[in-house]
């Protein structure tokens, strides 16, 4: 190839559909400096979408070109496969750490497992300690409260006494029973 045939290749652009064109670099620039709202109104909503999808066919086939084709590179749904989005972006709300669990610390959090096997569909296994979760419950004592006995308040006394079959338990010291002691027949 000659160098002119290469200067007029570099020169044209194919808008995808087949056609080349001269490409005019002061709209470009003119438009390169727009905001999408003001070429919205310029072009019109469905003119935009088809520049924006030329140019888009334009730059998968040039990372064809340098990457090679792919049958596993898929476009971003969220900007559909613009590779940018507008609007603000939203501020997500800090997640804080729950008390009563923690990330499993054998599959790093990840519910799954290395297994080590060679059989395809098998390399990994849900994680054994969380159930594949990912985090595992935290175990927390529970702790009863002790009363510490001071001048105060006494130490709670046991009662002593005696079953007397047929009357049911009697205290030391009195002669009848506890009432409710006795559930005789």
């Amino acid at each position: 190839m000659s160098e002119t045939e290469t200067e007029t290749t570099e020169e044209t652009q194919d808008d995808g559909d087949g056609a080349e064109t001269q490409p005019d670099t002061e709209t470009e620039e003119e438009e390169a400096s727009e905001t999408p709202a003001e070429a919205a109104a310029r072009l019109g909503s469905d003119q935009v979408m088809k520049k924006a999808d030329s140019e888009n066919r334009r730059y998968h086939k040039a990372l064809d070109k340098i990457l090679g084709p792919d049958e596993n590179r898929h476009e971003c749904p969220a900007c559909n496969g613009l590779g940018v989005t507008w609007g603000e972006q939203e501020a997500l709300p800090e997640v804080k750490q729950a008390e009563d669990a923690e990330p499993c610390p054998d599959c790093n959090a990840l519910g799954v497992t290395k297994t080590g096997s060679l059989q395809p569909g098998q390399e990994t296994k849900p994680c054994g300690k969380c159930g594949g979760r990912g985090w595992r419950d935290v175990v927390q004592l529970y702790v009863a409260p002790t009363a510490i006995p001071t001048v105060d308040t006494p130490a709670p006394q046991t009662m002593q006494g005696q079953w007397i079959p047929g009357r049911g338990f009697v205290p030391y010291g009195q002669e009848e029973p506890i009432p409710g002691s006795y559930t005789g027949s």
